[in-house]
């Protein structure tokens, strides 16, 4: 099973992409983010879904993507977003939690908006 870490954010620069809507999203991500580090806690529930990303599992890959753990369901999974396409695994999301997943993965890698 893939385990979370502490995450401390760093050199943040802004994504350029997000789902429509982006801002509230980006501001609820934001507030979930901080409270988690706040209370030292290794994971982000997912807005509108049962997922729940593991912050410091986030990693880029290059300027748009970027490599992170999410657990569902006491699973653990190893996903790879492109933040600027807004791909999941090289796939469109198929659903909200998906789009909202991709949309936190990428806020905490890249910061906010």
């Amino acid at each position: 099973m893939l385990g979370c870490q502490t995450y401390t954010p760093e050199n943040p620069v802004s994504p350029p992409w997000w789902p429509r809507n982006s801002l509230t999203t980006a501001l609820i991500d934001n507030s979930a983010a901080n409270s988690a580090l706040r209370e030292r806690q290794p994971t982000v529930v997912v807005p509108n879904s049962g997922m729940q990303l593991c912050y410091g599992s986030v990693q880029p890959i290059d300027d748009t993507a970027i490599s992170f753990v999410e657990n569902n369901n006491g699973n653990s999974y190893r996903l790879e977003a492109d933040c600027a396409d807004g791909l999941l695994d090289g796939e469109v999301p198929t659903s909200l939690a998906e789009a909202e997943l991709i949309n936190a993965a990428c806020q905490v890698a890249f910061g906010s908006i």
